[in-house]
């Protein structure tokens, strides 16, 4: 059985994806500290940007799945059910981004709607499953 996959189920899996994503960037400022600290505070939200941004994209392209996702049994897919791929993947990421700027508009649409989908799903032609 499939069904959509609930809010608080895509609270949960965001909240591992984000600490797994800042994680390893500050792994990484770990490694290379030795540069002065406002050099490193730039790189850091550089690199926090650009790894959440990409992270998730490049994770669905492959597998229909991030991390956080996979360890609730999610997966993101078309509305068709087949993969959603890496480009489909990089513009839901952008609406959902501009999407959560007006009072979170798009975690409401995931809130109240029955069938689960944000308004970023909505843009981007695709479903959170839960198997």
């Amino acid at each position: 059985g499939v069904r959509p996959g609930g809010f608080w189920y895509r609270v949960l899996a965001s909240f591992i994806d984000d600490i797994l994503t800042s994680g390893a960037v500050l792994f990484l400022i770990s490694v290379i500290g030795y540069f002065s600290v406002p050099l490193v505070t730039s790189f850091a939200a550089g690199l926090i940007y650009w790894a959440s941004l990409l992270y998730a994209p490049v994770l669905l392209g492959i597998w229909s799945t991030t991390v956080g996702k996979r360890a609730l049994n999610m997966y993101v897919l078309k509305l068709d059910g087949s993969p959603v791929g890496f480009w489909r993947a990089l513009g839901r990421e952008v609406a959902k981004g501009l999407m959560a700027i007006p009072f979170g508009l798009t975690f409401w649409f995931v809130a109240f709607r029955e069938d689960k989908r944000g308004l970023h799903d909505l843009i981007a032609g695709t479903v959170v499953v839960q198997r």
